[in-house]
């Protein structure tokens, strides 16, 4: 597989892992030049993957 090194996709995967560590959006922001705007946008625009596989138990 082959994932692109550009600098908007390197600052989305920093803008993800802080989100994921839970740093908080305006440290984020400060850490990262951007604005916290610019963090809730691309939090917005982050598509989570449901594993629905876990919930079977409730479906059936």
């Amino acid at each position: 597989m082959v994932v692109s090194e550009t600098p908007l996709v390197k600052k989305n995967h920093q803008i993800a892992q802080k989100l994921i560590e839970k740093v908080p959006m305006t440290v984020i922001a400060e850490s990262l030049a951007i604005s916290t705007s610019t963090v809730i946008r691309k939090l917005k625009e982050f598509k989570f993957k449901t594993d629905l596989s876990s919930n079977s138990h409730v479906l059936g």
